[in-house]
């Protein structure tokens, strides 16, 4: 909320909404009990989410605050380092949402805009155990979703609709492998005809449902908000027309989790430089025009917003 309310100030100049988002940032930081809000401790309820959130509203501070515990809270691993990312959870998870990557984004980005050193080299560490754990060899990349491994209940498309964990946010990772890569909107066209395939259109509009195991019926009530409902899916559809009409990929109001679509660099390439167990060692090079990075990555360099 504190996010929103600091973009309606700065893209509107509606100066009460910045009042309302210094008031917000408080009552986030009156709510830390030195270690974690909720028992979420990943990027979409926990630590890393509020770091990038608060760091966006202009609190850098309170970013710092809240990425802190994951110095001493990362767990070695061969390859790097993992976290618990829900109290007494014994699966370790690997990507953006709910895993590795998304500390590994939130550590970067705020590490670099802060000047620290220790956020930085621990997102290293925690991208190296993700990059350790590829399968699919020298001509791929392919991680497994957790270890142990999530198995799926159903088969074909995701069970939900949602931006937050469904087509829709499928659909936004799709866009920007087009934006970046040049990969073309094939599969992008399959997700939108999904999703359209799946709306209920009557005389009030458009809508989705999404499904959820655990409830009774299953088949839930269309929601209008950002996460699960309307508001995130259009937006992911409307930049999908835009693009089939070879216009402007980015968006009005870019959210923390999902870095703006740019041109890749051509390869990065992650290397112990002092011992495969120690946490804070880890170096990367890269290149972008053939020329080597400065070293360490930039806010925007480290997640893609997906699905899960």
């Amino acid at each position: 909320m504190a996010f929103v309310l600091r973009a309606v100030c700065d893209v509107l100049g509606e100066d009460r909404a910045g009042q309302a988002a210094a008031r917000a940032l408080d009552l986030v930081r009156s709510r830390f009990d030195g270690e974690r809000w909720p028992d979420q401790f990943e990027l979409l309820g926990g630590n890393a989410g509020i770091a990038l959130g608060a760091a966006r509203a202009g609190d850098l501070d309170l970013a710092v605050l809240a990425l802190t515990p994951y110095l001493a809270t990362a767990e070695a691993t061969a390859g790097g380092v993992h976290w618990e990312v829900r109290a007494g959870t014994p699966a370790r998870f690997h990507h953006l949402s709910h895993g590795t990557l998304g500390i590994v984004y939130a550590l970067a980005a705020i590490g670099h805009a802060a000047g620290r050193r220790d956020l930085t080299d621990l997102a290293l560490a925690g991208a190296a155990d993700v990059v350790s754990r590829d399968e699919a060899g020298p001509d791929g990349f392919l991680v497994p979703h957790s270890d142990p491994q999530h198995k799926r209940l159903r088969p074909g498309f995701w069970d939900n609709n949602g931006r937050c964990c469904g087509t829709a946010g499928v659909l936004a990772l799709a866009c920007d492998r087009h934006a970046e890569e040049g990969d073309g909107l094939s599969f992008a066209g399959v997700l939108a005809s999904d999703l359209a395939a799946r709306a209920t259109v009557d005389n009030d509009g458009a809508r989705w449902s999404n499904y959820e195991h655990r409830a009774s019926p299953r088949t839930l009530a269309p929601r209008t908000g950002w996460a699960m409902g309307n508001a995130g899916i259009i937006r992911e559809l409307l930049r999908y027309a835009r693009l089939c009409d070879q216009r402007d990929p980015s968006y009005a109001v870019a959210w923390p989790d999902h870095p703006p679509a740019a041109r890749s660099v051509n390869v990065v390439h992650f290397a112990p430089s002092a011992g495969q167990n120690a946490p804070r060692s880890w170096g990367i090079a890269a290149t972008a025009g053939g020329r080597p990075c400065a070293g360490r990555p930039g806010p925007g360099g480290a997640g893609r917003g997906g699905p899960r």
